[in-house]
């Protein structure tokens, strides 16, 4: 409950205080007022983009920007004709160290936003039947807590969408082969693929394709296996709250697209529905991403 209201606090009551405030103040001169618009703006998009939506409700992400976009509008508009006032050094000393604190931050968020110059490794969806949200993903801590260990900087994670925009803590979705190639390694929640054929958008070379926590198993190591085949289930039991999943080349992390598209933290994918016949003899779908 606790982290809840903290969420709520810092993604919707701060940024909407924020616009209300700009929307309400009378601007005392040109200098202070870039200046608060400089800082209320590098923390909405900090929180839009590094923010955890899916635990409060993920169409209230576009609120804050809507209403200080209007906040600023219509503050803006009292700037003509304004006659300024001396400004106040001590504040605008203060609130631009601030500003460009959090600028910098959002600006890494946002670069975070696409996989760089390494190369990618290009996989199927592997999940199925409904929308799934990137809970961890990009390639700073900002918004991927992955990015901050050497080995799995790469990492994404993924949770499917329940009522109300809402993670669903309760899904189980089967996961599904994301490359053709073999197993190449089992161990207890997690399991190895070594993707062979086109899994590799730039570069030579197969990849590793690690995923995990999964249970029921319906794969062993050495068996080939397909993009959509059934590979077991999402397991809740290992305390996570989505799929992860990890690539390397050459025993180098590397990106991971989907269909084309690399998903950073809060990015949204439509899965197809899964073909009935499918579940038991595998099968591949296209993946589109919303």
């Amino acid at each position: 409950m606790a982290e809840t209201l903290a969420r709520v606090s810092t993604h919707l009551l701060i940024p909407i205080l924020f616009a209300v405030w700009l929307a309400h103040s009378t601007p005392r001169n040109r200098v202070e007022w870039a200046i608060d618009v400089w800082l209320f703006w590098s923390y909405c998009i900090l929180i839009f983009l590094a923010g955890s939506w899916a635990e409060i409700a993920y169409p209230l992400r576009y609120l804050p920007p809507a209403l200080l976009l209007a906040a600023t509008v219509w503050s803006g508009k009292r700037l003509r004709g304004l006659e300024s006032v001396a400004i106040r050094a001590g504040r605008a000393v203060a609130l631009s160290v601030l500003a460009v604190a959090l600028g910098f931050s959002a600006l890494q968020a946002l670069l975070a936003q696409t996989p760089g110059d390494e190369p990618t490794v290009g996989l199927a969806f592997p999940l199925r039947d409904g929308t799934f949200h990137t809970i961890q993903g990009g390639r700073h801590p900002s918004v991927n807590r992955f990015a901050a260990v050497d080995s799995l900087r790469h990492a994404v994670e993924i949770g499917k969408m329940g009522r109300f925009g809402r993670n669903d803590p309760a899904a189980t979705p089967i996961v599904w082969s994301p490359c053709d190639g073999v197993v190449d390694e089992v161990r207890d929640s997690v399991v190895v693929l070594r993707c062979l054929g086109g899994a590799v958008d730039r570069g030579d070379g197969a990849a590793l394709v690690r995923l995990w926590p999964l249970t029921a198993l319906r794969v062993a190591e050495g068996d080939s296996v397909h993009a959509g085949l059934p590979l077991g289930r999402l397991s809740r039991e290992e305390g996570g709250a989505g799929l992860r999943i990890a690539a390397s080349r050459k025993e180098a992390p590397a990106p991971i697209r989907f269909g084309g598209y690399y998903l950073a933290r809060n990015a949204l994918f439509r899965a197809p529905v899964a073909d009935p016949r499918s579940e038991s003899v595998g099968g591949s779908a296209p993946d589109s991403r919303q």
